[in-house]
């Protein structure tokens, strides 16, 4: 998803704006990775996974990020 430059538009929140600002956190916790979909902070957590598999993890990133909602 691209942003608009901050300048020029407001950053929504709502589900329904394609302008929302989103995060993505990830992270090694001792045996497995953890991810996290952000929308838009830690208060609304979208989807979350953990996988030992590198590759995985990538497949996962790559999927949220080509459609957050899930759909």
């Amino acid at each position: 998803m691209k942003l608009p430059p901050p300048d020029t538009q407001r950053y929504e929140t709502a589900p329904e704006s394609r302008w929302r600002e989103i995060h993505l956190d990830a992270g090694w916790y001792r045996d497995r990775f953890r991810v996290v979909l952000l929308d838009p902070d830690w208060d609304h957590v979208r989807k979350s996974a953990e996988t030992s598999d590198v590759q995985e993890l990538i497949r996962i990133v790559e999927a949220w990020l080509v459609d957050p909602s899930g759909r």
